[in-house]
C-alpha cells in the first residue's frame, strides 16, 4: 500500500466526468482571475497531506495515509466503476450499486479541507478550555502562569496553538460525517428506485 501525499478532496475520477478527451480539464483560478489548462487533475482540488493522521495516532496505525489510501481510494475508485456502467452502452443499469454510488457522495459531501479546518478549530478551542479550567483550578499552575505574566482568564494566549489529537479527532468527525450522509442518501436512492 503507498503513502501518497497528494490527497484529493475532488477525486481525480470525478474531476474527469467533466473532462471533454477524457484526460484534461480547463480550471477558473478564482483568486488569480485565470483559467489554467488543459490539464490533467493530479495536483487540482487536492492538499498534501489532507488526510495523514498525526502524532500516536500515526505511530498506531502503521500508515498515517491510510484514510487517503486504502480508505478514500477505494471508494473514489467503486464509484469510478459504477460511472462506467452507467454510462456505458448496455442499456441494462440493474447492476449499478447505489450502496458505492451513496458511499461517495456521502464522503465527497465530508472531506473538503474548510470543513475538516472548521471542526480542527472546534476541536482546538475546546482542548484549551479544559486546559484552562485545569489550570485555574491548580494551585501550581496558577502560580506558575503568574510567574510567567499570563492570564488564566485569557483564552486568546493560546490563538494559534494547534494540537496533533485535534487533527486525529477531526478525521474521525470528518469519517462519521461522512457515513451519515452516505446513508441518508443510500435511502433516498432506494426511496426512488423503490417506486
Amino acid at each position: 500500500m503507498s503513502n501518497p501525499k497528494n490527497h484529493h478532496y475532488i477525486p481525480q475520477s470525478y474531476q474527469l466526468l467533466f473532462s471533454l478527451d477524457g484526460q484534461n480539464l480547463f480550471y477558473l483560478d478564482k483568486k488569480g482571475s485565470r483559467i489554467l489548462g488543459p490539464a490533467g487533475p493530479r495536483n487540482f482540488c487536492s492538499e498534501n497531506f489532507l488526510y495523514s493522521l498525526t502524532g500516536e495516532a500515526a505511530k498506531a496505525s502503521g500508515s498515517p495515509t491510510l484514510i487517503e489510501n486504502p480508505m478514500l481510494s477505494t471508494i473514489d475508485g467503486a464509484f469510478a466503476a459504477e460511472v462506467g456502467k452507467l454510462i456505458s452502452d448496455n442499456p441494462d443499469k440493474t447492476d449499478v450499486s447505489l450502496y458505492n454510488l451513496s458511499r461517495f457522495f456521502g464522503f465527497l459531501s465530508a472531506r473538503h479541507p474548510s470543513l475538516i479546518n472548521e471542526f480542527k478549530d472546534g476541536f482546538d478551542r475546546s482542548l484549551i478550555r479544559e486546559i484552562l479550567k485545569h489550570a485555574k483550578a491548580d494551585e501550581t499552575a496558577q502560580e506558575k502562569a503568574k510567574e510567567m505574566g499570563l492570564d488564566l482568564n485569557d483564552d486568546s494566549l493560546f490563538e494559534g496553538v494547534s494540537f496533533s489529537e485535534s487533527r486525529n479527532m477531526t478525521l474521525v468527525k470528518m469519517i462519521e460525517n461522512a457515513q451519515e450522509n452516505a446513508a441518508c442518501i443510500g435511502c433516498s436512492l432506494n426511496l426512488i428506485t423503490d417506486s
